[in-house]
């Protein structure tokens, strides 16, 4: 049977470097017993050695080209779930309810009486170049201004982010070669999701998972690099913003290494990189209402280039600022989550009172 060849109108760019995924399995530490997920498994680069670690696990798939194909080449390895699905349509509570926990011990490792089975849920439409889950580097890429796209196919954004933008916490990137493997001491109960997000997807997708973060042990993913710089960006650089707040406001966020454009077939026009998200138990900082907080965020960094003062002139004065310790003449881009979390905690009792 001849390979799938990647689909221009999706955006696909299928990964093909071993010393990626190796370097992948590493970082991603998959045991035997945990709840993994994949997130668009494409021709399996990333599925068949996991499968091999874990003897089980789970991967939901757009495109229906691939699925025949993986599920074939995964039969003598392990389980594998094989869902025919949108991910947006996906209830990871659900998902874990409906199927029993792996068992705990080695992995397959190269041989099974078990076959990979697929169950086939009926994908959402989306729009052309949504990609299957594997990895559309292409000009249809999320765009690095600090105002995500519009989600695709009218799924909802959670209740933390309707109509607004993003929040995830403020760490430093790690430089490449300084990934280290994921803590994994016992087998959790919450899924582990591994992914090669399609770049025009991803601000979707990533809101869909972290509105479901309880459900969540730990996320490795595939992105455009500029999207990774600005998901783990620190303040006072140039790529900090929304983005980078609001997920650092639920996750650890850990940059941990770059891909280049010919890991991929075809190879992309932008550099990839992987991206470590660990859900948080509550919030980074203390926040009294989060609706006001992302608003307060979404104002400042729409003026970054404004002092703040000028900014928030229409409800908080410079005496007000300078009392909650905040420099009326900083500007967006300088100020940290917790900073934010003062401002916006300010502004919510501020309009309680009115």
């Amino acid at each position: 049977m001849n390979e799938v060849k990647a689909a221009k109108h999706l955006g696909q760019h299928f990964l093909r470097d071993e010393a990626v995924i190796a370097r992948l399995l590493a970082v991603i530490n998959a045991k035997a017993g945990e709840r993994i997920l994949e997130i668009g498994p494409g021709l399996g680069a990333l599925t068949l050695p996991l499968l091999r670690q874990t003897g089980a696990m789970t991967a939901v798939e757009y495109d229906p080209r691939v699925l025949a194909p993986l599920a074939k080449k995964a039969a003598t390895l392990g389980t594998l779930h094989l869902i025919h699905a949108d991910i947006l349509t996906i209830d990871f509570g659900e998902l874990l309810a409906k199927q029993p926990p792996p068992p705990v011990g080695e992995g397959r490792g190269g041989g099974s009486d078990q076959p990979a089975s697929a169950t086939s849920t009926p994908p959402s439409p989306r729009a052309e170049g949504a990609g299957s889950g594997v990895h559309p580097h292409t000009a249809a890429a999320e765009s690095p201004t600090d105002s995500p796209p519009p989600p695709q196919n009218d799924t909802p954004l959670p209740p933390w982010g309707r109509g607004r933008g993003w929040g995830l916490p403020a760490h430093p990137v790690v430089e490449s070669g300084n990934d280290q493997p994921a803590a994994t001491t016992e087998a959790p109960q919450k899924l582990r999701l591994v992914g090669n997000l399609p770049y025009n997807l991803s601000s979707p997708i990533l809101f869909h998972c972290l509105a479901q973060r309880e459900h969540i042990h730990d996320m490795h993913y595939m992105l455009q690099k500029e999207v990774v710089d600005r998901i783990t960006a620190a303040p006072g650089s140039k790529t900090y913003g929304r983005l980078s707040l609001m997920a650092q406001l639920w996750c650890e966020t850990t940059a941990l290494f770059d891909i280049p454009p010919d890991a991929f077939d075809p190879p992309p026009k932008v550099d990839s990189a992987v991206v470590r998200l660990v859900p948080r138990a509550a919030p980074a900082w203390q926040i009294d209402d989060l609706a006001t907080f992302e608003e307060t965020v979404r104002l400042a960094f729409a003026q970054r280039r404004k002092m703040l003062r000028k900014t928030f002139a229409h409800w908080m004065n410079a005496a007000a600022l300078e009392a909650l310790d905040i420099d009326p003449t900083a500007r967006a881009e300088t100020l940290d989550g917790a900073a934010f979390a003062r401002l916006a905690n300010a502004r919510y009792q501020q309009e309680r009172q009115q």
